[in-house]
């Protein structure tokens, strides 16, 4: 689920993620809230980057 919370992200359509989901994915770390918005952390950028690298990842 996480590529696809990052292409709601760049879309500016969090609204489609779920709270459930955002609510995990921020205790994990991988999400914070700033200004108003969410974002990625370094932690959740970090394990996006490694996703895409290997093979079969995003």
């Amino acid at each position: 689920m996480l590529p696809h919370t990052m292409e709601c992200l760049k879309a500016r359509q969090a609204n489609l993620i779920g709270d459930d989901l955002i609510e995990d994915y921020v205790t994990l770390d991988w999400l914070e809230w700033a200004g108003g918005g969410l974002r990625l952390t370094e932690i959740g950028r970090n394990l996006c980057n490694a996703m895409t690298r290997r093979p079969g990842g995003v």
